[in-house]
């Protein structure tokens, strides 16, 4: 018996090194998939905010902080955003402090996310020496995907309003200029003056196009929207379900929404 148990022990023990990878967490399915691409098999990515939900209202629950235990690093956007992060983990990277970044969303830009890749490669490098090669490979790949990506969607001479100003680096990227926007914040009701200011210079760049999110729902944008005799672009930030399961389908599902739109 006690040389069958022994065995039983050396065969999960086996099983145990053999199945061996760091454990990393972050807020946001986009950083998470990009993670998942760097590190693939070696890695087990952790990430809090749920497909559906608003990440500016979020606070982590139990079940949360549970599925933070052992994490070696956490990938955090902003200070504003997830500080929150720095009660769950030990050791906590703000992402936007890394690119010197002001604007939180950081995932929505195709040169933030190439400077990101390069940070969780160098990351996970330092958190295991040996699959270094392994993670530098695979960040050489994601680099590629998204420079192809990126220089096949090309825009020309359009400018947009926006909902809340979220998309102006990424609209930028493609040569989209972003003219202003209609609310700096979630919590921000622009008054009359505000308005107005941003109506005129709307109108003063003929501004036809206001690009939003899917999780901004305001009638005020409607009403923006009716003055300037503009259509509203909805975009998915953050993905995580149905078609924008993987990072790249992500830019590519609001890239193609973009080029419908505008074309019409």
């Amino acid at each position: 018996m006690k040389i069958k148990l022994f065995l039983i022990s050396l065969i999960m023990l086996a099983f145990t090194y053999s199945g061996y990878c760091l454990k990393v967490a972050t807020t946001l399915f986009p950083i998470a998939d990009l993670i998942s691409k760097i590190g693939k098999e070696k890695v087990d990515v952790v990430y809090l905010i749920k497909p559906g939900e608003d990440p500016h209202h979020f606070e982590p629950t139990i079940d949360d902080i549970k599925r933070l235990q052992g994490v070696s690093i956490y990938f955090a956007v902003d200070k504003r955003f997830d500080s929150f992060a720095l009660k769950l983990a030990k050791k906590v990277l703000f992402l936007n402090d890394e690119i010197k970044s002001n604007n939180p969303h950081i995932w929505l830009s195709f040169e933030n996310m190439k400077q990101i890749g390069k940070i969780v490669s160098q990351k996970l490098c330092e958190l295991d020496n040996k699959g270094c090669g392994f993670y530098k490979e695979n960040y050489d790949e994601l680099l590629m995907e998204f420079n192809s990506l990126e220089n096949r969607y090309k825009f020309d001479n359009v400018k947009v309003l926006e909902c809340h100003p979220a998309w102006t680096k990424f609209l930028a990227e493609v040569g989209i200029t972003s003219v202003g926007y209609i609310k700096k914040g979630r919590e921000h009701e622009p008054g009359i003056k505000t308005l107005n200011r941003v109506i005129n210079l709307a109108k003063k760049n003929g501004v036809k196009y206001i690009v939003c999110a899917t999780n901004d729902k305001n009638k005020i944008f409607n009403k923006v929207a009716n003055i300037l005799n503009a259509k509203i672009i909805v975009l998915e930030p953050i993905g995580g379900y149905d078609g924008y399961t993987d990072i790249f389908k992500l830019f590519e599902l609001n890239l193609n929404n973009l080029k419908k739109d505008i074309n019409e």
